[in-house]
């Protein structure tokens, strides 16, 4: 046996080995030694990117008047308002990004009767 077998041959048990010393499968250690052998690295692929946000640019800033305008509105209100059609989510996500938080007011219907204790010195009120 030459000695390039040889060495083919004890990459070849070694694959495995190293598979099972990680607790990785085999086909994982081919990959990366495929990637080495066509890149010099095996560091992982830059993130290729994915769908880009729903508020960009002017969509931010309208976004951010519908809250001012709109205090009370809904999220999926606050992003019809701003032209954009996202999920509730996406809504909520941006404005956390934005740092606006919100709370809806609460309406409370008023009291008809009126207080119905009369003040005293005990409790601190005064007419």
């Amino acid at each position: 046996m030459s000695t390039s077998n040889q060495g083919r041959e004890l990459q070849l048990k070694s694959v495995p080995f190293i598979a099972d010393t990680f607790q990785v499968s085999v086909s994982w250690i081919g990959k990366l030694l495929k990637r080495f052998r066509e890149t010099g690295s095996v560091a992982p692929e830059p993130h290729r990117g994915g769908q880009p946000g729903a508020f960009q640019g002017e969509a931010a800033e309208r976004l951010v008047q519908a809250v001012k305008d709109n205090p009370d509105a809904t999220l999926k209100q606050l992003a019809l308002i701003a032209g954009v059609s996202c999920s509730t989510s996406a809504t909520d996500r941006m404005l956390r990004k934005l740092g606006i938080t919100r709370k809806k007011s609460r309406y409370v219907l008023p009291n008809r009767t009126g207080p119905t204790s009369k003040p005293n010195e005990l409790s601190g009120t005064k007419n």
